[in-house]
């Protein structure tokens, strides 16, 4: 019985470690291939533990600065490594559309659900879930060792994230089977369904396939944590960066101005209807450069599912690549004096000899001046969302 338990056991073992040496040969047998393939991508020489980790003067102005500095040296790919982990750059709207074609105010407005979570003074459990989830998120892209995500979930931080990600997870799910029961409802009652339009939740939940197969929970729920998650954000940055912007320079506010006292005298109303927009083109270009100088979403990700061609070189499956926003607006070979605030790059003429992918944003009273708070000093942070070190202080007067 004694030799038989010796053998069993010594047949385990010569397993298990069989087992393990194949994945490791597998594992560094593929890293070598990915990693012979992304070197051909061009790049600063790495420190040999912590690749470019060191370079990186932080997720401040210092950092935007080194990012334009790099997007000048580089300004169509290039290659960053965290430690051991290679992260290809794209900077040049012809290496994002490639990156980007591969890819197959928003609770009303996409999903017909109303909260109370932008209200002055409203601690709303989900904003502040989404304000730790960004600034978690943040510290762990810089800490690459805890990329691993079983690690991760032994810490701290780790436990708080996944804490706060089933919390926004519980949210979505709320809302899916609120409308999905609603729905159910109004198919019984399709009088009631007519006079509502459909929003963006109705589509994912009756959407098909050629084969009438619609999306699971887990797909539906992975596209309104997306929409709940970048939304409820993105659009008061992008409105306090231009708003920042309207009062450092007074001139173009004066623009502004008399264009939309222009519509509005014309119209004979004192509110900007929706019509009203299409009347308003100089305040439109004033917005879209606050969105070019500013990018209110600095970078967004996506991980490569097959080997692709970028300038030239290929990138193998499995590759993160990261497509800086904001190194897209201030590339100089596209934007030039990038750091200038100049709203006449989008005129049609100066617009339309431009890529479509050269500008990729994320896709107070009625008479007022707006100025900087002259003993404010307004300093960027990088996060998701590009964020304000201590808020933007403005000044509104009466006109």
């Amino acid at each position: 019985m004694g030799l038989l338990t010796f053998y069993v056991s010594g047949a385990i073992l010569v397993g298990v470690i069989g087992f393990i040496g194949y994945h490791l040969v597998t594992f560094f047998t593929d890293y070598i291939r990915r990693r012979n393939m992304l070197v051909k991508f061009p790049h600063n020489k790495p420190h040999f533990i912590f690749g470019h980790m060191l370079e990186y003067p932080g997720p401040n102005d210092e950092g935007l600065a080194f990012q334009r500095e790099m997007t000048e040296r580089y300004p169509i790919a290039g290659l960053l490594w965290m430690m051991f982990i290679p992260m290809l750059i794209v900077s040049h709207p012809k290496t994002v559309s490639i990156i980007l074609k591969s890819s197959d105010v928003i609770l009303k407005c996409a999903m017909s659900y109303e909260t109370n979570c932008q209200l002055p003074g409203n601690n709303h459990p989900y904003v502040n879930a989404v304000g730790v989830l960004s600034d978690i998120m943040l510290k762990r892209f810089f800490e690459p060792w805890f990329h691993n995500e079983f690690l991760f979930s032994l810490t701290p931080s780790g436990r708080k994230f996944f804490k706060q990600c089933d919390y926004v997870h519980q949210i979505a799910e709320e809302i899916i089977k609120e409308r999905t029961k609603e729905l159910q409802h109004q198919v019984r009652e399709s009088s009631e369904r007519s006079r509502r339009c459909m929003d963006f939740l109705d589509t994912l939940l009756t959407a098909k396939d050629e084969k009438g197969e619609g999306l699971t929970m887990r797909e539906i729920r992975d596209e309104v944590d997306t929409f709940l998650f970048e939304g409820h954000d993105t659009t008061s940055s992008a409105i306090s960066w231009a708003l920042y912007s309207i009062a450092e320079h007074p001139e173009i506010q004066q623009r502004v101005q008399d264009e939309l006292d222009g519509v509005l005298d014309q119209a004979g109303h004192t509110d900007v209807l929706w019509e009203d927009l299409t009347k308003l083109p100089y305040m439109t270009m004033v917005i879209k450069e606050a969105m070019r100088l500013h990018s209110p979403v600095p970078f967004i990700q996506r991980v490569l599912t097959s080997d692709t061609e970028i300038d030239g070189k290929m990138a193998p499956a499995g590759t993160l690549v990261n497509c800086v926003i904001y190194n897209i607006h201030h590339n100089p070979t596209v934007w030039e004096d990038s750091t200038r605030f100049d709203p006449d790059r989008f005129l049609p003429e100066n617009a339309e000899r431009r890529s479509p992918y050269a500008f990729v944003p994320f896709s107070a009273g009625p008479r007022v001046n707006i100025r900087l708070d002259p003993n404010h000093k307004v300093e960027k942070i990088e996060n998701l969302i590009m964020r304000a070190k201590n808020d933007i202080k403005l000044l509104v007067t009466k006109r």
